[in-house]
């Protein structure tokens, strides 16, 4: 026990001062301390070393200089008896508290800043709760210039391995916080001087690696903690750092996403997870964050004074962000700034849109199509020949890209011009509609959907196509002979839609002779999936627009070329389409010179040799044999379906010359076909064979009561082939067989 007379020699003797063991015998009678041993362990010999009474201190400054640090610590010991016997001791050699604190502040706040590093828990809690209430106790101006010490001691409290500790250091911080806010309101009466230092000072710290970049997650919550309470609070104090908090705000969003989303992110595929929907989510959290509000919040507090900074802060953040969370924020900020403070950007419109579309290249579809949505706002504040060169760029992208990607992006950036900058978009559609129209026909439907939307919202159907006609071809002719096979479809696809959207010549007009240079184009080249739509549009246009066509006979006969080459193609699923059009358009432009090509075409594909020659799949043969009867399988319905296809062209092609004469062979050929149909050895005709062939008889009939003369070789074969249909098609069994399987249909 330290009242024990040998005990306190060695204190005494330890301190190296004998001389001090009477005040010590006096001391220890009158403390409760000294029935254990408690207070020497922890250093009670450092205090009582230099303890003295008044007298003492009075003499002897060094002494006092040390012993009051010390003393003032030991007063939120941890221990409770230990804390009220430095309680004891204090009251009795210091008569005035205030005035000593305010006097001895200097070493106190050395001696508690030192004590929270020590290597013994008990020092560090006591020093910690001391300069909790020290700071309380001392004016401000007194600790200023030590602020930024006293917050990293603060949050190395925070984070100690000590509960106790991170509890004291929580106290703390929290202290700290909230003079931090009150001494930057400028409204509340603080100097705005002082505000404007305090956060020269601290802002800079709470950002850095000893505050929201801490490696520790309780210091990095509070600093986003108190940062956000200085931007919810702060007023007109913050305004000076406002551009640098944006800036900073921006770069930490990556920082601070949490690292499991890291990992999922390049683990998608080991839990059946799609990056996009993990993108979206991530986008998601990013707009409801504290971060992205304390944002919006600096954002508002933006005046004419700073706009200038900010633009250019915000020019170097989307160039120095990595990673999705940073350049998402980055792209929302563009458009809360646009939304908020429309009149403010007007001179910097350009800047801020040349800024967005160096994003829409970025390897991430998420981020590029944020940018390309944030581009879509910017163009409110942007000229109108800024937004022109904007749609140029956009065109460029689409059409000039080999990757999937910088089409999507291109069409979300047309269509986002269109909805979030109508008054820009309407005076300067004609950049942008028409690349519409032709990208809304890609083949890959996740490219063409922007594209699409953006056509059925700001158009009223066709006679937009109309009015972009000119536009439309330009883009066509241009693009036509592209080494993308795919932008050469899509091109092709659209002048044919274009052309399909028309009505009549009227509404052709003066456009005729570009569309047909661009479809003619259109048509040149191998057989694709859609090609067949182009040839028909050709044969369409033709027919709406025969006064055009018969005056320019060069024309006429470029068309006729193109319409024969298209129907001999070896490509069986495309030449049944082509063969279509062949027959429309030698029904409109009948020709002698015409009619021996389809006579030629025709022949093969209307011969039973012609199936007979076909690859079929045995075992499927025999299957389908077992299950189905021959007349209704699949394969017959199959191959009937394509010969009345054919013959209903064969038909239509038949007509006469303007000199009322005809093409005998032709008309023989055509009449042998109608026959064949009923009576073929490889398909089985059913009741829509019947049909056809009477249909067709009828039509050949019908054009040649126009025909001056005919052969009486042909008026035979005509009566023969009406008695061989008749038969055929008025058999009982047939006729039975006819009514059930036009009731089962």
């Amino acid at each position: 026990s330290v009242s024990t007379y040998k005990d306190i020699l060695n204190l005494a003797s330890e301190v190296g001062d004998p001389s001090l063991v009477y005040k010590f015998m006096s001391l220890a009678k009158s403390s409760a301390l000294w029935s254990s041993r408690k207070g020497i362990a922890f250093g009670l010999g450092s205090i009582m070393s230099k303890s003295s009474l008044d007298k003492l201190l009075f003499e002897n400054s060094s002494l006092s200089n040390r012993l009051i640090p010390k003393l003032y610590r030991y007063r939120f010991d941890p221990n409770p008896s230990v804390a009220r016997s430095m309680n004891d001791i204090w009251t009795t050699i210091v008569q005035d508290s205030s005035k000593t604190i305010d006097e001895y502040h200097e070493g106190i706040l050395k001696e508690l800043l030192t004590g929270m590093g020590n290597k013994e828990w008990r020092v560090r809690e006591a020093s910690t709760v001391a300069l909790t209430d020290l700071l309380q106790a001392l004016n401000k101006d007194k600790y200023q210039d030590r602020m930024e010490e006293i917050w990293t001691m603060g949050f190395r409290a925070i984070d100690d391995i000590k509960d106790s500790v991170r509890k004291a250091g929580g106290g703390l911080t929290r202290s700290l916080s909230q003079m931090l806010v009150n001494s930057i309101k400028v409204e509340s009466g603080s100097s705005e001087t002082n505000a404007k230092e305090v956060l020269s000072k601290l802002l800079p710290f709470l950002l850095g690696t000893k505050g929201i970049q801490s490696d520790a997650e309780d210091v990095r919550d509070f600093s986003l903690e108190t940062i956000l309470k200085l931007v919810k609070r702060g007023g007109k104090a913050i305004k000076p750092f406002i551009a640098e908090l944006i800036d900073q705000f921006v770069l930490l969003m990556s920082t601070l996403e949490p690292q499991i989303i890291n990992y999922l992110t390049l683990n998608a595929d080991k839990y059946n997870l799609k990056h996009d929907d993990i993108d979206a989510k991530r986008l998601q959290s990013i707009g409801s964050s504290p971060m992205m509000n304390a944002l919006e919040r600096l954002i508002d507090l933006i005046d004419d004074d700073i706009i200038g900074d900010v633009v250019v802060k915000i020019q170097s953040t989307v160039k120095k962000s990595v990673g999705l969370p940073s350049k998402a924020a980055a792209s929302r900020l563009f458009v809360t700034l646009v939304v908020r403070h429309l009149q403010l950007l007007k001179p910097y419109g350009e800047v801020l849109l040349n800024t967005c579309i160096s994003q829409l290249n970025d390897r991430n579809t998420t981020v590029s199509s944020s940018f390309a949505t944030a581009a879509g706002y910017v163009c409110r504040v942007c000229s109108v020949d800024v937004v022109a060169k904007y749609g140029e760029k956009i065109q460029a992208s689409y059409f000039e890209s080999e990757d999937e990607k910088s089409k999507i992006v291109a069409g979300v950036a047309s269509e986002a011009v269109s909805k979030y900058s109508g008054d820009r978009f309407a005076s300067v559609a004609s950049a942008f509609l028409p690349v519409a129209f032709v990208a809304k026909n890609d083949a890959n439907k996740e490219v063409a959907k922007n594209f699409e939307s953006e056509w059925t919202e700001n158009t009223s159907g066709n006679g937009a196509v109309k009015l972009y006609i000119h536009e439309i071809c330009a883009l066509v002719k241009q693009y036509i002979t592209s080494p993308q096979f795919s932008v050469r479809q899509t091109s092709a696809k659209s002048i044919a839609e274009a052309c399909n959207a028309i009505d009549g010549a009227t509404g052709i007009g003066s456009s005729a002779d570009e569309l047909f240079e661009v479809l003619m184009n259109a048509c040149q080249g191998r057989s694709w999936n859609g090609k067949e739509d182009v040839l028909q549009a050709l044969v369409s246009l033709s027919s709406k627009s025969k006064p055009f066509v018969d005056s320019h006979p060069e024309l006429l006969a470029k068309i006729n070329k193109i319409v024969i080459t298209e129907a001999k193609r070896r490509n069986k699923d495309y030449q049944k389409h082509a063969i279509v059009s062949l027959g429309e358009f030698a029904s409109i432009y009948p020709s002698e010179e015409l009619h021996d090509q389809v006579l030629e075409i025709f022949e093969p594909l209307l011969s039973d040799e012609y199936y007979e020659s076909e690859d079929e799949d045995e075992d499927m043969e025999k299957d389908e044999h077992k299950t189905v009867n021959a007349k209704s399988s699949q394969k017959n319905l199959t191959r009937e379906a394509q010969r009345m296809k054919a013959l209903s062209s064969l038909v239509k092609s038949f007509q006469i010359y303007p000199d009322k004469t005809y093409h005998p062979e032709l008309l023989e050929f055509t009449l042998k076909a109608l026959e064949g149909t009923i009576n073929s050895n490889v398909i089985i005709p059913t009741w829509r064979s019947q049909i056809a062939v009477d249909e067709g008889l009828t039509k050949i009939a019908e054009v040649l009561k126009g025909a001056s003369n005919i052969d009486s070789n042909n008026v035979d074969l005509l009566i023969k082939t009406w008695e061989i249909i008749f038969k055929n098609n008025t058999k009982t069994e047939d006729c039975l067989l006819y009514t059930s399987d036009a009731a089962d249909d």
